[in-house]
């Protein structure tokens, strides 16, 4: 290390996307009230929450970006896409 240099600051972030399919009638809702989803974790053991706040959930998953960053500016001013 040295006094002399300025630092160099990096910044991590990190995004998490949740995300469900359901299948539902015209005219239906999809997503059950905070009514209905307190009333399903009552019923089943231990009190936790229901997987899904859909009631006919196909599918679900997670999308993970992680992004590392630095505060240094190019020359040009243009960034490049990773």
């Amino acid at each position: 290390l040295s006094q002399n240099k300025p630092p160099l600051h990096y910044f991590d972030y990190f995004l998490k996307l949740d995300w469900e399919v359901a299948i539902t009638h015209p005219g239906e809702r999809a997503y059950r009230t905070a009514d209905e989803l307190i009333g399903a974790a009552a019923k089943q053991d231990e009190g936790k929450a229901p997987p899904s706040v859909t009631r006919n959930r196909l599918s679900a998953g997670t999308f993970k970006i992680k992004e590392f960053s630095s505060e240094e500016v190019p020359l040009d001013g243009q960034w490049q896409l990773a």
